[in-house]
């Protein structure tokens, strides 16, 4: 499970970001929290961010789908990035190096894996084991001197680890070369990027994978379900033998998926295919949504056929048949979940997934809106929602209301939401009201941020950063 991502001169984000699934003490919703008990924390299931356009939202969501490209690419890249990672709109930060830091609960541990680099090289990179009162280094690279700590030191010895070394691109993570000597640690955190990270953004063509084809079955009845549900006109979804040529992107995955997995595979050319790799031979159905006319026959559809709102909810069922499964373990990020979606449709997607929430279920949803129906007590809790802005340097800052010490559980946050109270909403020069842009800059008192605007003072409580106005 993830449960924390920091980053540092990345895109937007000048200052170190501190974005964290770990739940606060609040009681609201407590029963689909996830106990870790060894570590006496509870993870969230569910995070919404919120933030006006061009505030870093999806900037953020790149940062950690940037991490999973760099960390599973296997081709030995001279260089990290053909442009700048750094922010660019400060002297002082643009030729310095960006970082990330992931921490993950996986197999009763927890793993912090972190890197530093700048677009021609990785400076750094550690992977270490946190126990509850320790941590140990499990490997440590400097530029492309690797040193690893007692897990390793029988599995990579000397000259193992200088032929790793030796083959170690620039722009190669030392994690993909050592987790092929070590399935106890490194393996396991690598295959999390491979396998249980997934991360959607509007221009993404989607897949699913599964090692289980009843999850497939059940996946289709999902869809054909909420789809009929949601008053689209669809009665249900069939699959019918697809035998025209495959496109080289879905042959390139169906070469990484074991024997007998099932691949569920979807873009706006051909529709939604559902693929299995057979005796070496790739089988492929494609799935129809089914019509009734007006003498009740059965009439078949290709997605694309489909209006634009039906095609976005179907890409965006399968994440949540696929939340509703406790055995995934997945964590999915979505960069603009209500795209051509009512608020509604998106109201009534999570309440359903919050049902299947409990302790058992390892499973999380990261996702950025504007879809302020969402800012109700019933459907997240005050730790489930972060606001991302923008400040007049043009750098990002990520906050979680719970920053806010004052918002109290019958507060109306639709409505403090787009007064602008927390920020995370656009100011707009010259438009006058409570949004129109701030012509005051914030002062503090000790570890006490206080906004000022149009003679208002609002209190921000002991957060750790600032508004930027």
């Amino acid at each position: 499970m993830f449960l924390s991502f920091k980053l540092k001169n990345w895109r937007c984000f000048r200052d170190e970001q501190n974005f964290t699934m770990e739940a606060s003490r609040e009681d609201n919703l407590s029963e689909t929290l996830t106990k870790i008990n060894k570590f006496r924390i509870n993870l969230l299931p569910v995070t919404a961010i919120y933030g006006g356009n061009a505030s870093g939202k999806s900037s953020f969501i790149k940062a950690i789908r940037f991490l999973q490209h760099l960390v599973t690419k296997e081709k030995d890249l001279k260089t990290v990035s053909l442009s700048p990672l750094s922010f660019q709109l400060d002297p002082e930060n643009s030729e310095e190096p960006s970082s990330f830091e992931l921490a993950l609960f996986l197999n009763n541990n927890i793993y912090i894996y972190s890197v530093v680099l700048n677009k021609f090289e990785i400076l750094k990179e550690e992977l270490s084991l946190q126990n509850t009162s320790s941590t140990k280094t499990i490997f440590k690279r400097d530029k492309k001197l690797v040193t690893v700590g007692k897990f390793l030191e029988k599995k990579l010895n000397k000259q193992k680890l200088e032929a790793i070394q030796t083959l170690l691109g620039n722009g190669q993570t030392a994690l993909s070369m050592v987790q092929k000597f070590d399935e106890t640690h490194c393996k396991l955190v690598y295959d999390w990027f491979v396998n249980h990270l997934q991360v959607i953004t509007p221009d993404s063509r989607r897949t699913y994978a599964s090692e289980d084809e009843t999850v497939t079955s059940q996946f289709i009845l999902t869809c054909s379900e909420l789809l009929k549900k949601l008053g689209t006109g669809v009665e249900g979804i069939r699959p019918f033998l697809y035998t025209d040529p495959l496109p080289g992107a879905v042959e390139q995955l169906m070469n990484e998926v074991p024997e007998e997995n099932v691949l569920i595979y979807t873009c706006p050319d051909i529709g939604c295919l559902v693929l299995k790799k057979e005796n070496g031979k790739t089988i492929a159905n494609k799935l129809f949504t089914t019509h009734l006319d007006k003498n009740g026959n059965e009439i078949c559809f290709s997605f694309s056929e489909e209006s634009e709102g039906t095609i976005r909810l179907l890409d965006i069922i399968p994440i949540f048949a696929m939340l509703e499964d406790s055995d995934a373990k997945k964590l999915f990020l979505v960069d603009e979940i209500e795209r051509s979606l009512h608020p509604k449709l998106l109201k009534h997607l999570l309440a359903r997934y919050q049902n299947y929430c409990n302790p058992d279920n390892l499973n999380q949803l990261i996702f950025t809106t504007h879809n302020v129906e969402l800012l109700d007590k019933d459907y997240l809790r005050r730790d489930e929602i972060w606001f991302c802005d923008k400040a007049i340097d043009g750098s990002s800052e990520l906050y979680s209301l719970s920053a806010f010490k004052d918002v109290r559980i019958d507060t109306n946050l639709k409505t403090n939401y787009m007064d602008g109270v927390w920020g995370g909403v656009p100011y707009l020069a010259g438009s006058g009201g409570k949004n129109q842009l701030p012509t005051a800059t914030n002062f503090h008192t000790e570890a006490n941020y206080f906004w000022t605007q149009n003679s208002e003072t609002y209190y921000l409580g002991d957060a750790t950063y600032r508004m930027g106005y």
